[in-house]
């Protein structure tokens, strides 16, 4: 099963999300355990069931790229992994529940 997700990243200095990574993860059942890998930057784990390793996977991910950013290796990381970041625009969280962007 292929699933589409993202990272946002938090920016504290600005106080605010600047951009978003899309990701790619494949789940597979193999002899009763759940695998699970994210193509872009080959971060996997394993778990019992499929809710699980969502879980495990996610926090995988989150700690792999906190990690690179931490290090300072964030930007060549994703290069390096054809994981393409998409720039957020900044938006007035006053005035709409709602915003547009890229329009």
């Amino acid at each position: 099963m292929r699933v589409q997700s993202f990272a946002i990243h938090y920016n504290p200095d600005k106080q605010m999300y600047d951009y978003l990574v899309p990701l790619t993860f494949d789940f597979e059942e193999e002899e009763g355990k759940w695998v699970g890998v994210c193509l872009e930057l080959g971060t996997s784990s394993f778990a019992d069931t499929l809710e699980e390793l969502r879980k495990e996977i996610g926090d995988a991910v989150t700690l792999h790229l906190q990690e690179m950013e931490q290090l300072g290796f964030i930007a060549e990381f994703l290069q390096d992994h054809n994981a393409r970041p998409v720039p957020l625009p900044s938006v007035d969280k006053q005035q709409h529940n709602f915003s547009l962007a890229g329009v």
